[in-house]
């Protein structure tokens, strides 16, 4: 495939924007934000202000949208993003802390040295070699 779309400057991003019936109150913020998270990035946050985009492509805004409105949602998906994965570590550290816990309890400490307590298809010895090799790391055995 060739691409013959050339690129565009920011200055140009936003004049294109501001074609469109985006209001930018700011420039330079505007700026700022294109060049550090990027015109494509962001468009996908103005999808919902814009009309009849599905229809016929036009790319124009509703009255009044301003690139903050844009911005707003950028951040409001930022910290949602931040907050699940900030809740699916918690998860996994907790499972991950019960489950060798109970393991531990079972059968001995070092439970995942015995390849018995993985599935036949699991390549245990390719687990332990990659123990082995993490020197320096709490997960490093030496005495396998």
């Amino acid at each position: 495939m060739q691409f013959t779309k050339p690129a565009t400057s920011i200055d140009d991003q936003i004049a294109l924007l501001k074609s469109r019936g985006l209001v930018i109150a700011d420039e330079q913020r505007a700026k700022h934000y294109l060049r550090f998270v990027g015109y494509y990035r962001l468009a996908g946050y103005a999808l919902p202000f814009q009309v009849n985009y599905n229809a016929d492509g036009s790319h124009r805004f509703l009255d009044g949208v301003s690139f903050e409105d844009i911005l707003d949602l950028h951040v409001f998906d930022r910290k949602l993003r931040l907050a699940v994965m900030d809740a699916v570590e918690r998860i996994e550290v907790a499972f991950r802390a019960q489950f060798s816990q109970t393991m531990s309890e079972l059968y001995v400490p070092h439970w995942f040295m015995d390849a018995a307590h993985f599935v036949p298809s699991y390549r245990h010895d390719k687990f332990i070699e990659r123990i082995k090799g993490r020197k320096g790391s709490s997960l490093a055995i030496t005495h396998v």
